[in-house]
C-alpha cells in the first residue's frame, strides 16, 4: 500500500492536520529484528488499532472497480 495513495484517499475523510499526523507516524515507523532495522515505506502498521480502517479505505476503490466489471460476492 502506497502511503501517498492512502493520503490522497484520506483527503475526503480527514483534515489536513490529521493526514499530516498519519504521514509523520508512518514516515518514522521502524521495524527492528535483532540488530537489524527496516524502515517500512509501504503498508500499514500491523497491530495498530487504525490499520484495518486505513486498509479498508485504501482498498475500497478496488472493490468498486470489481463491482463495475460485474463481479459479485457469490463469485468467490
Amino acid at each position: 500500500m502506497s502511503h501517498q495513495k492512502l493520503s490522497k484517499k484520506l483527503e475526503s475523510i480527514l483534515s489536513r492536520d490529521e493526514i499530516q499526523l498519519l504521514e509523520a507516524l508512518y514516515s518514522r515507523l521502524i521495524i527492528k529484528l535483532g540488530k537489524q532495522e527496516l524502515i517500512a515505506n509501504t503498508g500499514v502498521a500491523q497491530g495498530s488499532m487504525i490499520s484495518p480502517a486505513l486498509f479498508d479505505i485504501y482498498a475500497e476503490s478496488i472493490l468498486e472497480r470489481l463491482l463495475e466489471k460485474g463481479w459479485h460476492s457469490k463469485d468467490i
